[in-house]
């Protein structure tokens, strides 16, 4: 890859303090192309309408019915399908 000697992107980010995105977070992962800005948030759903109303984040995980939520009203947001911290959601339903 060669560089083009531009200043690297700020993206704006809300992700969750789990084991899946510590090395990101840490800095333990880099790119000279891109550098994160990570939002102090401890419970990162209660950002998810910011998220979609506001576009307040370049990316973010979130749940897929806020998603799809997003989607039907045209929100410009792609959905990347990774799992960072999966579990089981049937013991919410009961």
């Amino acid at each position: 890859m060669t560089s083009t000697g531009s200043a690297p992107i700020t993206l704006y980010s809300l992700i969750g303090p789990h084991a899946g995105t510590q090395a990101l977070k840490a800095g333990w992962v880099s790119s000279p192309l891109v550098t994160f800005e990570f939002a102090d948030v401890k419970v990162i759903n209660t950002q998810f309408k910011a998220m979609m109303r506001d576009q307040k984040y370049d990316f973010s995980e979130v749940a897929i019915n806020t998603y799809l939520q997003g989607y039907e009203w045209g929100k410009p947001y792609v959905l990347l399908p990774a799992t960072t911290n999966a579990r089981s959601q049937h013991h919410t339903i009961f």
